[in-house]
């Protein structure tokens, strides 16, 4: 799942220090909640977005565009 909180993620996120890292890699500087992936996801699937076809979105707060994460350190 990422960078978000989920009990995937609960004991790294759980030590400080990892948790910090992490978020240094984020653009909007904090990790995730499901809930905001739950509202992209509902968004997708509502009449509002009929009309998108073929695209990527990342709802990753910027994960994916940091040079940290594009080098690997994600």
């Amino acid at each position: 799942p990422g960078a978000i909180t989920t009990p995937i993620n609960a004991e790294k996120f759980a030590d400080p220090k990892q948790k910090a890292d992490v978020e240094s890699m984020i653009p909007m500087g904090y990790i995730g909640e499901p809930e905001e992936i739950a509202a992209v996801a509902a968004w997708l699937a509502s009449k509002e977005a009929s009309y998108v076809t073929g695209i990527t979105l990342f709802a990753d707060g910027g994960m994916t565009q940091y040079p940290s994460f594009q080098a690997g350190r994600g």
